[in-house]
């Protein structure tokens, strides 16, 4: 005869040796890395070929330029110190540099352009050539580090020092400045 306690006796004895005895239960521990992901292209002929249109490229390029806060610093120092590109005797700048620089940034030329009110590609050029020449290192959020030389031909200034940021206000500070005099 079963009583309630012999009845809990026989569950608890039951339980423990379904637990005691091996699992008939096969777990699958290959896990699937290899993902496809199935791209849509508006002209099947291209996406046979794996090309796409200029037009597609310029369209992705603009979505993917995002104006990075290291950017605005570069545009604050530009503004402020107009730092020069010239280091050494001046010469005519050959129009594939000019050619080249703006196609390998597009967008950032076409920033330049609305933001300057530029018309004439040397004066990009030359604005682009400002922005590259500005190297910062990120110390902490909202700060950098910097440093870039002013070239004037035939004076060279260099700046080292840090930006801050805090809200929207962005402000600087020199730590070393030197001088040359280049022979011209």
């Amino acid at each position: 005869m079963d009583t309630p306690d012999n009845k809990t006796k026989n569950s608890n004895q039951q339980l423990n040796r379904e637990i005691d005895a091996p699992s008939n239960i096969n777990i699958n521990t290959n896990i699937n890395t290899n993902t496809t992901v199935k791209k849509f292209y508006p002209d099947a002929g291209l996406a046979k070929s794996g090309q796409t249109t200029n037009q597609d490229s310029q369209n992705q390029s603009k979505k993917n330029f995002i104006i990075t806060q290291e950017l605005q610093v570069k545009f604050y120092l530009v503004d402020k110190y107009n730092p020069g590109t010239c280091y050494g005797l001046p010469g005519p700048v050959p129009a594939e540099a000019i050619a080249g620089m703006i196609g390998r940034n597009p967008e950032l030329a076409e920033l330049v352009r609305s933001k300057y009110n530029l018309t004439a590609d040397l004066d990009v050029y030359n604005k682009i050539k400002q922005l590259n020449g500005i190297q910062l290192e990120k110390l902490a959020g909202g700060k950098y580090q910097f440093d870039f030389t002013d070239g004037q031909c035939c004076i060279l200034k260099a700046y080292e020092g840090e930006v801050t940021i805090v809200g929207q206000t962005i402000s600087d500070t020199i730590t070393k400045q030197d001088s040359k005099q280049n022979p011209c």
